[in-house]
């Protein structure tokens, strides 16, 4: 399974999220549809960057250190 850590970006609020799944086209929707707690009532919501990762262990590593 491939899991993806994004950064996205709300065009209105001036706001960033940054997060993680294992399927970025449907979590993207999620944001943009307000059924993401953090994000909602702040769309729209764009891709900044994603990158993709192997193992879900893997970006459990880079996403605790921030990279």
């Amino acid at each position: 399974m491939m899991y993806t850590i994004y950064i996205i970006n709300s065009t209105l609020h001036d706001l960033h999220y940054i997060g993680h799944t294992a399927n970025l086209e449907d979590r993207l929707k999620r944001h943009n549809e307000n059924r993401s707690p953090f994000t909602k009532g702040k769309r729209p919501w764009q891709l900044v960057i994603c990158k993709n990762y192997l193992s879900g262990r893997a970006l459990r590593l880079i996403s605790r250190r921030g990279r």
